[in-house]
């Protein structure tokens, strides 16, 4: 992976976990797919923006206030 694809991830990744949504969908493409099981009432795979907003709440409604840390990029 080229060293500029690593660096628009880590600036995604950022906006994202400082709650700067608008940001981080500048570099999420639209189709983007969530595939959820740890929260069960979510359907098994959503796509989009909308589905990565209501994972992140349903995420952090079941286990409080967390932070996502990458181990590599």
């Amino acid at each position: 992976m080229s060293q500029e694809n690593i660096d628009r991830y880590k600036r995604a990744f950022d906006a994202f976990s400082r709650g700067d949504l608008e940001t981080a969908f500048e570099f999420i493409d639209p189709t983007f797919e969530v595939d959820d099981r740890v929260v069960p009432e979510a359907s098994p795979s959503e796509r989009g923006s909308d589905a990565l907003i209501a994972n992140a709440g349903q995420v952090r409604e079941a286990f409080g206030d967390i932070t996502w840390e990458p181990r590599e990029f």
